[in-house]
């Protein structure tokens, strides 16, 4: 979920890939955001980065070998 805000990836293809609802989806996010104190949801990817919670794999979209 983190590598997909990072990414800027739309909410609607990242819970396609995270094969999750909307709802959940949409949920979830804005718990992370909260927790991260960013206001939006390139802000909280960012942040994560920061905070080192994403490196290498995940940032170049490959963690899943894709």
């Amino acid at each position: 979920m983190l590598a997909e805000l990072s990414r800027g990836t739309p909410g609607t293809v990242a819970c396609r890939n995270l094969r999750m609802s909307p709802r959940t989806y949409s949920r979830r996010v804005a718990e992370l955001l909260e927790c991260l104190g960013a206001q939006s949801r390139f802000q909280g990817g960012a942040q994560a980065v920061r905070r080192g919670w994403l490196v290498g794999a995940c940032l170049a979209g490959t963690a899943e070998g894709g």
